[in-house]
């Protein structure tokens, strides 16, 4: 995982948990005199890098989940995980396999796809010629 921080020297930023889709959340660890208690999650105390990161956090200790489903109703912490779900009802499917076309709802099942796609070693047709 691969950080880039304008304040290396003041701050260390460091994984906490995985979410879906490879995404981690960032805890800043800093000296005090920088930290805003503004970022600090009033439910176990650590501190997030913005307000919006630190809110998104607290929904998974309250339990809201605000994102809800327009077709079945299922609630969501995050709004990126209700667009994924959506694409189920929808049949939307943005990701393409760069070798034989399939398209996928969600990037790591095409990443995992291209992967093991029994097209992926094979020579384009049009450079044969």
């Amino acid at each position: 995982m691969t950080y880039k921080l304008l304040y290396s020297s003041l701050f260390s930023v460091s994984p906490v948990g995985s979410g879906s889709g490879g995404h981690s959340r960032t805890v800043l660890d800093s000296p005090s005199s920088v930290r805003s208690e503004g970022n600090r999650c009033k439910f176990c105390q650590k501190y997030y890098s913005s307000s919006w990161h630190r809110k998104r956090h607290e929904l998974i200790h309250t339990g809201q989940k605000p994102f809800v489903c327009k077709f079945c109703h299922s609630a969501f912490n995050q709004r990126n995980h209700l667009s994924i779900h959506e694409r189920k009802h929808t049949g939307y499917k943005p990701y393409a396999c760069q070798f034989c076309n399939v398209h996928f709802a969600r990037q790591p099942s095409r990443k995992a796809h291209e992967n093991k796609c029994p097209f992926r070693n094979q020579i384009p047709e049009d450079l044969t010629a």
